[in-house]
């Protein structure tokens, strides 16, 4: 059995085929099939699976024949790609169908794509070649509209700014309202630009746009774009015309440009300024912005040069000028080529400029002013004050001096001319009226001079003044030398007596002129030293052949050579020393008050002469002028004194006993209250010592004694005492004594004293004797003696007197603690010991730094009687007697 399979979707049926069957036999089909009437050997199937066929035959006979009918009906499976797409309207969309041989599709089309433009369903039937089989598919085509964009004139406008523009384009279109992007391009920009705009009403409008050419717009909706090729030209505001004023300068350095723009409303500078004007000193381009009410802008540039200034020189010369000269040079320390100075007085200019060398200038002399260099570049004009100024002035000649005598001497001080006698000594002149300047008296640089009288006749000396380099006129002083015609004559009556009681200076005036002299016109001095501290003030006139003599003593405030002093001898009684005449004797003595010695042998007026003799040294003056002899000479004042002492007790004694003379030995009186003596000695183990004046020769209530003691011990010393004279109104005269001091130490335990190792202490008994460990001082000045090492020669000031007080409050002491008052040792440390008779210590208390006042209470436990209390200082020690019954 067979069939003629397969079943396809174009073969619905097969034919099953029976062979072999006899004749005559019937064919039994399964499965549905249906044997074919005309022949039923053979069979129609259309299911496929298997068949069989039951052939029999007559007699029962049958014989079974199968055959399996096989199927191949699969369908294909179509697919159109895309299945579903949306397009702008005027576009074509493609749809292709795939997974078939052939294809028909809806529009007509039998290839496997088919293009599409109008929306709706798009179906595709694809059969298989192989069997017939066919599937459709189906593609969806959806078609939107594509937007229009049409310029709406009435919407279209240029932008009226330029900061922010506000030009715009309006379009009408046919979408719906809503947001949507457009495209354009502007010929300001390369890439294509892109906003989003907002459709209403069927119009919209690109704002913000500038100035330009706008084109190439589109606008996209849902996918689709519309596009328009116009050209639409926006135009920008007119820019304002901005200019600078003035466009250039040109300006020397340190000075100050000013621009000014205009045009605009707003300025910006390039160098950050927003103002319309601009102060630059700078040289460079400065440009400006500026920019106007509708926010455009404009820039110009302008341009500032600055020329260097001339170089800087110092200002010379200047200074003073004698009245009379043509001035004095002012100059410049250098000059630059091309600059021209201009020298100015007083800032005005003063001839003309110089033309600059390289070097350094020198201006004419110039007069008085201040004076300063302008220099001015000659190419740029710019100008520059040179360094500093100086100034010219005009110096006096100054006066002539005067030459004129000096004061003190026997003769008119101050005096320009002056006519003396012959050999009384040389004249001494003093130059004045050059305050500050160089004098040059008589050829020499000097402010005074000495003359000789030696010569007879009229001499003329000469002086010129030099201040500030300018010379005055001459000054003169006129000197008369007369021979002279009065002389004293002297005899020393007393022979070469020159230590005594009285000097005997017998006298006589000689006049060898022709004219008589008034007496009234003369007086004479005799000059000499006067020893001690009485004056000589005592006279004596024995005879005067003239008449009336008047005698005093003058003592001199500066010493002269043999004289202290002098006695001037003057004649009040009238008449005339005739011509060619003598006075006659002038017999006369002169003594001190307390009859003291001379010693004449010093004297600078003394002579030994037996008869009458001319004393030079003895000098007359007529009517103040000296007409004879020669005056002594003065000589450095010389302070100097001495101590002498004397012992009056051995090395080891109860007390010390010293006998001290200070003589004075210079030649100038000493103030007696400016003088202390100081007796360097050891106090012994500590002890205080008392001091006592005995006797002095000027009075023991007049001497003022304290011991001191050092600060530290020094060499053979911890005290001294002081001997001081305070309220004295004495002079101790030159070459004379104070007299003797006696004082006496007593130490405060009635101890002994060992001498032996005292600094002052000298062993010379009886006669006094020199002693240099002895110390003055005058004004607290040493001015004798070798203090101790270590000790204070100076002291700045007057030392205080010991000033410490101590008191019992209530003696006999009620109670158990004795009340002590302590006074006068502010700041210093004090101490209290309080012992007994026997000397054991009852109570013993320190104070570091005493106040003003203390109050002291001291514990007297069980002591009863007579106790002692010792307060004491560095320096200083009190001893009390304290009862207690």
């Amino acid at each position: 059995m067979g069939n003629n399979g397969p079943l396809t979707c174009a073969k619905t049926s097969v034919t099953l085929t029976t062979n072999g069957g006899p004749s005559g036999a019937t064919y039994t089909y399964s499965g549905g099939a249906q044997a074919n009437s005309a022949n039923p050997a053979t069979a129609t199937a259309s299911q496929s699976g298997p068949y069989s066929v039951t052939v029999a035959v007559s007699g029962g006979c049958s014989a079974i024949a199968t055959t399996t009918v096989t199927s191949n009906t699969v369908a294909p499976t179509v697919v159109v790609t895309p299945s579903s797409q949306t397009i702008c309207s005027g576009q074509t969309a493609t749809f292709t169908a795939s997974g078939a041989d052939t294809y028909t599709w809806s529009t007509g089309a039998t290839t496997a794509s088919t293009a599409a433009s109008t929306p709706g369903s798009y179906s595709v039937t694809g059969t298989r070649a192989s069997n017939g089989c066919s599937a459709m598919a189906t593609g969806q085509l959806t078609v939107l509209p594509t937007p229009t964009l049409s310029l709406d004139n009435t919407r279209t406008s240029s932008s009226s700014r330029c900061d922010t523009p506000n030009g715009q384009i309006g379009f009408t279109t046919n979408v719906a309202g809503g947001d949507y992007s457009v495209s354009y391009r502007t010929s300001q920009l390369t890439d294509v630009q892109t906003k989003t705009v907002t459709v209403a009403d069927s119009r919209f409008v690109l704002s913000g746009l500038s100035g330009g050419s706008y084109y190439g717009f589109s606008l996209t909706s849902a996918g689709c774009t519309g596009t328009n090729s116009v050209t639409v030209t926006l135009t920008n505001p007119v820019p304002p015309s901005v200019s600078i004023s003035p466009a250039s300068q040109t300006i020397c350095q340190g000075q100050t440009a000013n621009f000014t723009a205009q045009g605009g409303d707003a300025y910006s500078w390039s160098t950050g300024a927003t103002t319309a004007s601009l102060s630059v000193s700078v040289s460079g381009a400065y440009s400006v912005t500026a920019t106007a009410s509708n926010g455009c802008s404009a820039t110009a540039t302008a341009s500032l040069t600055v020329n260097p200034l001339p170089m800087v020189y110092a200002v010379t010369g200047g200074g003073a000028y004698c009245a009379g000269s043509s001035g004095i040079g002012v100059g410049l320390s250098g000059s630059e080529s091309g600059v021209n100075y201009q020298l100015q007085r007083d800032g005005n200019p003063v001839g003309s400029p110089l033309a600059g060398t390289g070097s350094a200038l020198s201006f004419s002399p110039q007069t008085t002013g201040s004076y300063t260099v302008l220099a001015t570049n000659a190419s740029t004009s710019c100008q520059q004050a040179m360094n500093g100024s100086t100034t010219v002035t005009i110096t006096p000649q100054p006066s002539a001096p005067m030459i004129v005598t000096q004061s003190g001497y026997a003769y008119p001080a101050g005096v320009s001319s002056l006519t003396i006698a012959q050999n009384v000594g040389p004249v001494s002149l003093t130059v004045a009226g050059c305050s500050g300047g160089m004098l040059m008296a008589n050829g020499n640089a000097a402010s005074s001079f000495t003359v000789s009288t030696a010569m007879t006749g009229t001499q003329t000396y000469t002086a010129t003044c030099t201040q500030g380099g300018c010379t005055s006129p001459v000054g003169s002083f006129q000197l008369t030398v007369l021979p002279t015609t009065l002389s004293v004559l002297h005899q020393d009556v007393d022979y070469g007596q020159t230590q005594d009681q009285i000097i005997k200076p017998f006298l006589k005036l000689a006049n060898a002129g022709g004219q008589p002299v008034p007496y009234g016109e003369l007086t004479v001095r005799y000059w000499f030293t006067s020893e001690g501290n009485s004056p000589p003030t005592d006279f004596q006139l024995y005879y005067a052949q003239l008449g009336a003599v008047t005698m005093k003593y003058v003592p001199l405030a500066q010493p002269r050579q043999g004289a202290f002093g002098y006695v001037e001898y003057s004649f009040p009684g009238g008449g005339s020393l005739p011509a060619n005449g003598n006075s006659g004797p002038i017999e006369n003595g002169i003594l001190k008050k307390d009859r003291s010695n001379f010693n004449e042998t010093d004297d600078y007026s003394y002579q030994p002469n037996r008869d009458y003799l001319p004393n030079a040294r003895i000098t007359a003056y007529r009517n103040g002028v000296i007409v004879w002899g020669q005056e002594p000479t003065p000589v450095a004042s010389q302070t100097a004194v001495q101590v002498y002492s004397a012992a009056k007790d051995g090395g080891i004694t109860s007390q010390i006993q010293t006998r001290l003379e200070l003589r004075n030995t210079g030649n100038v009186a000493l103030p007696v209250s400016a003088l202390k003596l100081r007796y360097y000695f050891t106090s012994d183990n500590g002890q205080t010592a008392n001091v006592y004046v005995d006797y002095a020769d000027l009075g023991a209530s007049n001497v003022q004694a304290r011991v001191v003691r050092l600060a530290a011990p020094v060499n053979g010393a911890d005290s001294y005492v002081e001997l001081s004279f305070p309220g004295n109104p004495r002079q101790l005269g030159p070459l004379s004594s104070l007299g003797v001091i006696d004082f006496r130490l007593v130490r405060s335990d009635f101890g002994l004293f060992n001498q032996g190792n005292d600094y002052s202490y000298a062993p010379i008994y009886g006669p006094v004797g020199l002693n240099n460990r002895v110390t003055v001082l005058l004004n607290n000045t040493l001015i004798f003696g070798t203090p101790p090492s270590g000790a204070p020669a100076r002291v700045g000031a007057p030392e205080p007197v010991l000033a410490l007080q101590a008191k019992v409050l209530g003696n006999p002491v009620v109670g158990s603690q004795a009340e002590v008052e302590i006074t006068g040792v502010v700041g210093q440390a004090v101490t209290l010991r309080l012992v007994d008779l026997q000397g054991r210590t009852v109570h013993e208390q320190r104070i570091e730094q005493a106040g003003e006042t203390e109050l002291v209470s001291l514990p007297l436990g069980q002591s009863r009687g007579l106790l002692l209390l010792n307060v004491s200082t560095a320096s200083q020690q009190q001893r009390l007697k304290l009862v207690r019954p």
